[in-house]
């Protein structure tokens, strides 16, 4: 009986490491043992509790390891070699303000396009990130932009192992300067005289509208009010300026196959080139539609 007991018990070797470093957050068996095929029949990835926190480290007796594996594998015995105790560290790396601004701001250049100077001013409360420090991977990832206000959020997404890490909340001030048209001098309402605006390099995130952006101005804009000198041209200062007037007669134009046949209309509401508008046959009194292509003219929709 005593012989078969005695081959009951099987004695596994086991060589313990005096440190190891871990990345993941579960400390695996592997991770504190030297490889050797004799631990069969014991699992590798045997998990012996939670790794240190990033950056830190915490040392692990082999007797705390023999509890563990007893609890699992009743019927062995382990006879430990090397180190008394491992100093087990998980090594991490901090992401910096540093190096996530220029992250943020390669991802705003491809948000707007690459048109103008992007900076990021700040990121506001950020304290450095830690991540492991082996094979982690981070990108910035752009929540709901726009360019309506000068503060943005974003996320600070992070990988290990090619599996998702953590998501970092960040909340960022920037600035987009573009060539923006600016009065020379103030103006007053009325049509828009091209040579009275220059162009100069704006913060478009501090102006208080769209600006309106073009590499020349045309002569068909009215501004809706005045401006004053120094004052960027905004989509809300302009309009079209009217083309055709409500009770006007106009050339109607009626497309035929190859043929553009010209009529007379009459132009029942104010349109501007591009606009859709009502107009009368004055001969048959029947309503139409047709859009404004310069001015007095407009071409009839089928």
């Amino acid at each position: 009986m005593a012989l078969a007991r005695a081959e009951e018990i099987r004695e596994i070797p086991l060589a313990l490491k005096s440190f190891a470093e871990v990345s993941g957050a579960t400390l695996l068996l592997k991770d504190v043992v030297e490889s050797n095929a004799a631990i069969d029949p014991l699992s590798p990835d045997m998990p012996l509790g939670i790794s240190p926190a990033l950056g830190r480290q915490f040392m692990l007796h082999r007797t705390d390891i023999d509890v563990l594996l007893k609890r699992n594998y009743s019927q062995l015995s382990f006879k430990w070699t090397g180190a008394e105790q491992c100093t087990v560290s998980r090594p991490a790396n901090e992401v910096t303000e540093r190096q996530v601004v220029p992250m943020l701001e390669e991802a705003l250049r491809k948000f707007v396009g690459g048109e103008g100077e992007i900076h990021v001013l700040q990121l506001v409360n950020y304290s450095p990130l830690l991540i492991p420090r082996q094979n982690s991977f981070t990108e910035i990832e752009l929540v709901s932009p726009n360019t309506n206000t000068r503060f943005g959020q974003a996320s600070l997404n992070v990988e290990n192992d090619s599996l998702p890490f953590t998501r970092h909340n960040i909340r960022f001030e920037w600035e987009w300067k573009r060539p923006v048209w600016v009065a020379r001098e103030s103006l007053m309402s009325g049509p828009l005289q091209p040579d009275s605006f220059v162009m100069e390099t704006r913060n478009v995130l501090s102006l208080s509208g769209e600006p309106y952006i073009a590499e020349s101005l045309p002569t068909d804009l009215v501004l809706e009010r005045s401006i004053l000198r120094g004052e960027p041209l905004l989509h809300s200062n302009i309009k079209n300026a009217i083309a055709v007037t409500r009770g006007s007669s106009i050339d109607a134009c009626v497309r035929t196959g190859a043929l553009l046949v010209s009529m007379k209309g009459l132009a029942l509401e104010n349109g501007s080139v591009g606009q859709t508008i009502r107009l009368q046959n004055p001969t048959s009194g029947k309503e139409l539609y047709g859009k404004v292509i310069h001015e007095n003219t407009v071409e009839i929709i089928p």
